[in-house]
Order: structure tokens, then sequence, then C-alpha cells
């Protein structure tokens, strides 16, 4: 057992090796499970409403992971696998941790405020992520070596957006026409646009296998594979799941996991030659 941790888990976090099917598969399994079995039941029995408002909240916490994660990126730390080391919660497993834990318990005492002092829980929920947010996204900012990448995504992020909204608005369909679905969306086209102009324009490289193996082939079918899959993701969930929480909930966490990683490679770009 110590030998497969070892190989699985803990050198891909030392040598920088990115991530394999072992780790992949185990993670996602310990999320969606802690996700569905254990964060939704209880959030839902507190009476929070996972819609568009309560999306818009949780940008905030999925900005200070992806800013913060840069602190490693920038070997201000050292990496490593031992949780009683700094290094281990600003790469993943760490940071999903980390800031997942610190979201949870800040939902927690919003709903606790709203009982007590009448002030709304999304509001206080999502002022107290973007605060915690800013500090490192001010840092990131200001090591910045160049902003020509930055702006690079964000030409094809809105490109690739403004394509794929008028061809599904001539085809009649309907999956982008909600502020939430358009939103999820983004944030999956955002990592997909993150990954295709950092590989193709900056010679970076892929953790994810899956990911790898797509982007090998060219880096433009990465963002295209990405529309394909979470537009029938949206379609399936509009049209299958009868409550609207649950259907809500699925679609925040299609955000989140665009967004965090999106954000991530986007900042990132600026470091080009760091």
């Amino acid at each position: 057992m110590p030998g497969f941790l070892e190989t699985y888990f803990c050198n891909p976090i030392m040598q920088s090796q990115g991530y394999n099917l072992v780790n992949t598969l185990v993670f996602a399994a310990i999320a969606l499970v802690l996700a569905f079995f254990v964060i939704f039941p209880y959030f839902k029995r507190k009476g929070v409403k996972f819609d568009f408002k309560f999306a818009l909240a949780v940008l905030g916490f999925v900005l200070l992971g992806s800013s913060a994660r840069l602190i490693e990126d920038l070997r201000l730390v050292a990496r490593t696998c031992n949780p009683a080391e700094v290094g281990f919660w600003l790469v993943t497993p760490g940071i999903y941790i980390a800031v997942g834990l610190f979201a949870i318990f800040s939902l927690v005492l919003a709903v606790w405020v709203e009982k007590k002092f009448k002030i709304d829980k999304l509001k206080f929920f999502g002022v107290l992520g973007f605060l915690a947010a800013l500090p490192f996204v001010v840092f990131d900012f200001l090591s910045y070596k160049q902003f020509y990448g930055f702006g690079l995504v964000l030409f094809f992020l809105v490109l690739f957006f403004a394509i794929v909204f008028y061809i599904l608005k001539f085809l009649k369909i309907k999956v982008l026409n909600s502020s939430f679905n358009k939103l999820a969306f983004a944030g999956q086209l955002l990592d997909g646009t993150a990954s295709f102009v950092a590989i193709g324009f900056f010679g970076y490289w892929e953790q994810h296998p899956v990911s790898a193996g797509i982007l090998s082939i060219s880096p433009i079918l990465f963002p295209i594979v990405k529309v394909l899959v979470i537009l029938a993701i949206l379609y399936y969930t509009d049209r299958e799941l009868k409550d609207e929480n649950l259907k809500g909930f699925v679609k925040v966490l299609v955000m989140i996991f665009g967004f965090a990683p999106g954000l991530r490679d986007w900042l990132t770009i600026g470091f080009s030659g760091v």
C-alpha cells in the first residue's frame, strides 16, 4: 500500500508528473460521493437553493483556489505530499480540500448569520469568497510578466462562445437560453480555451491523461470536445432531472470544475517565461 500511494499519488505531486488514471478516478469518485451524498443533502435541508445566484456567490471561492494555486507555480513554497506542510495545500488534492472546507464553513456561517442577523446568506457567502481571493489575485497580477496571453484567452473565449451561441440559436436549440446554463458553459469553455492557448501558443503541457490525449492530436480539438460534452450534460440535466435544486447543484459543479482549472490556466499564462 505505501508503494501504491507513492507511485500514484505522491510521486505525481513531488515530480510534477500531472495526473494519472488512478488518482484521477479516485479523486473524482471521492468528490462526487461527498458532493451528492453529503454536501447536497445537508445544505438542501438547510434551505439553500442551488440556483444562478448561488453560482455567482460561489465564484469567489473558485477564484480563491485558482489564484492561490499560483503561489506554488511561482515556487514560493516547496511541493510536498505531506499534509503537515503548507505546500500540500497549494496543489491538488490539497487545494481542493482546503478551499472546499473553507467554502463549506463559510456557507454554514452564512446560513447562521441570516437567521441571527437577517443578512442575506448568499451575499454574505459571496463577499467572504471574493474578499479571501482578493489578496491572491492582486499578488498574481503584480507578479505578471506579460498580458498578451491573458488577452488572447479572453479573445478566443468570447469568439468561441459567440460561435456556439449563434449556431445553437440558428438551429433553435435552447440549451444556452438561461443565464445559469451560460455561466456553467462559460466555465467549461474557459478551461478548454485556456488549455488551447497555453499549449498551442506558449508550449505548456496538459496534466490530465484524457485531455492530454485529445490535445496531442490538435490543441483546437480540446475546446471543441469540451463544447460538445458540456452541451450534452446541460441538455440532459434540463431534460431529465425533475428536482430543480438537484438540477442547479449539477450545474454549479459543472461551473466549478470548469472555472477552477480554467482560471488557474488563464492566470498562469501571464507568467510565461518565469
